[in-house]
């Protein structure tokens, strides 16, 4: 099991609505009644959100616990499409919670979000995983492009290398090896996350990101 904490802050809720409007609206709408119509038709105008709502959201207090509250609340419904994102990016793993709490630091508060990621098939992402890994790659520099290309035409042996390889490592030392590459990975990770929460129109900010793993039961 691999853990995920992630530390997020200066969330502005106006401009999260905004993006979450149309999913609103559109979940409202599957609701096919009468009270739901007249819902959103008070909140939303065309999947946007209305004058009235916005002052709504500027004049409720303690809005990070209100934000906490609902992701429990809806916990179910945000880990089905937690682990359709994680498939579509073609990792074969399963979300397994996703909980979240309010804490006070130095710098303000914050959000923290634990994830616990379990099943992952190391060695089907892996191969999953190695294309992308050479589009990041530096292509300019001639030590790394010649890697890519004697790779590259290897690809079938170097694939049944890796999957074997992955195989006769224990899963503890599977998950401990993936903590250790995504700490290294860490700065990177958060200015990717960050640059995702700008290209969608929201404004917050992943402060920190930190990994653990967790012993399997059976270890």
């Amino acid at each position: 099991m691999i853990i995920c904490r992630l530390y997020i802050k200066n969330i502005d809720y106006l401009s999260l609505v905004e993006r979450l409007m149309p999913l609103i609206t559109r979940e409202l709408s599957d609701l096919n009644n009468v009270f739901t119509d007249i819902i959103k038709k008070i909140i939303s105008k065309n999947n946007k959100p209305r004058v009235f709502t916005k002052v709504l959201v500027s004049l409720i207090p303690n809005k990070d616990e209100l934000a906490v509250s609902l992701l429990q609340q809806y916990s179910y419904d945000i880990l089905l499409y937690a682990n359709k994102a994680l498939h579509n990016l073609m990792i074969i793993a399963d979300i397994k919670s996703i909980k979240a709490r309010t804490l006070e630091r130095a710098c303000g508060r914050l959000i923290k979000l634990e994830i616990q990621i379990g099943n992952i098939d190391y060695e089907q992402t892996a191969v999953n995983l190695m294309p992308m890994t050479f589009d990041v790659i530096n292509k300019d520099n001639k030590m790394a492009g010649k890697a890519i290309s004697i790779i590259t035409k290897n690809y079938k042996f170097i694939e049944k290398m890796l999957r074997a390889a992955l195989k006769e490592l224990p899963e503890d030392e599977k998950n401990e090896m993936l903590v250790n590459i995504l700490r290294e990975f860490r700065k990177e990770i958060i200015d990717a996350v960050n640059q995702a929460i700008i290209r969608n129109g929201i404004k917050a900010e992943l402060k920190d990101i930190n990994f653990a793993s967790k012993p399997c039961q059976n270890s």
